[in-house]
């Protein structure tokens, strides 16, 4: 099951032209990224260790505006030795519709030793068990996976770099064979 972080879009989030700026939803999906961790009980600091973001995108699919209420849905999507990625839809709280997906590459990080380290394993095996939880939550894996894919079918992004055929079938045939939904 998708992690929710629930939103309201405020005055200073927005831009000259009435809609949230692009910066805010970074912001929004750091805010995700956060309560996502602390959801798992990701008190390590005081070890020494924390988790770095080493990468971050968003595509942005539809305005959100003022007093919007957002939900953003956080999923494991890998996980590694000492890093793990995790992907982000920001949706309209009352229609549903999809507004901005991102994808965030965080890394494990001692502090004391400048440099990256092992997830511990208390916290790796959380993370494994919530990656593996999401590909048993049908309705969710559709969503997500076609968030996905929806550059390859949004006119609002036609600049947006199209996933391959042969990716597309394979999203389309993963989550046929994890959901009771047809097509």
């Amino acid at each position: 099951m998708a992690f929710q972080t629930h939103l309201t879009v405020r005055f200073g989030e927005t831009d000259a032209n009435g809609h949230v700026n692009n910066v805010s939803y970074f912001i929004y999906l750091e805010q995700a990224r956060i309560d996502f961790l602390k959801g798992l009980g990701m008190r390590f600091q005081e070890q020494g260790l924390t988790f770095v973001l080493a990468s971050i995108t968003c595509d942005f699919v539809n305005q959100a505006f003022f007093d919007q209420e957002l939900r953003v849905e956080t999923i494991v999507d890998k996980v590694g030795k000492s890093s793990a990625v995790l992907s982000h839809c920001i949706y309209d709280e009352a229609s549903g519709s999809l507004i901005a997906r991102g994808r965030a590459t965080v890394v494990m990080f001692d502090m004391n030793r400048s440099a990256s380290s092992a997830i511990p394993k208390l916290l790796r095996d959380k993370l494994i068990a919530y990656k593996e939880e999401k590909i048993f939550n049908s309705i969710n894996l559709k969503r997500l996976h076609w968030c996905r894919a929806a550059a390859v079918f949004s006119e609002a992004r036609p600049t947006c770099k199209p996933l391959s055929y042969y990716h597309l079938l394979l999203i389309v045939y993963n989550v046929k064979r994890h959901s009771r939904m047809s097509f």
